[in-house]
């Protein structure tokens, strides 16, 4: 949406958005929305290896 020119709106970030109109305009009354930034998560490039290690008893009668 923001690449074609529009204008993002969120009650997330600063609550009631108000718009008014008179039939041919309208006003907005809230803070258009800023996406937080947020840091890409780093790929792995490995799968993670595990290893269980498991312990049998066994008893002799």
């Amino acid at each position: 949406m923001k690449a074609v020119g529009s204008k993002i709106y969120s009650t997330v970030q600063d609550g009631t958005i108000v718009v008014t109109t008179n039939g041919s305009t309208y006003s907005i009354n809230a803070k258009e929305f800023i996406p937080p930034k947020v840091n890409p998560v780093p790929s792995v490039t490995e799968p993670v290896k595990e290893t269980i290690h498991q312990s049998l008893s066994h008893s002799q009668n």
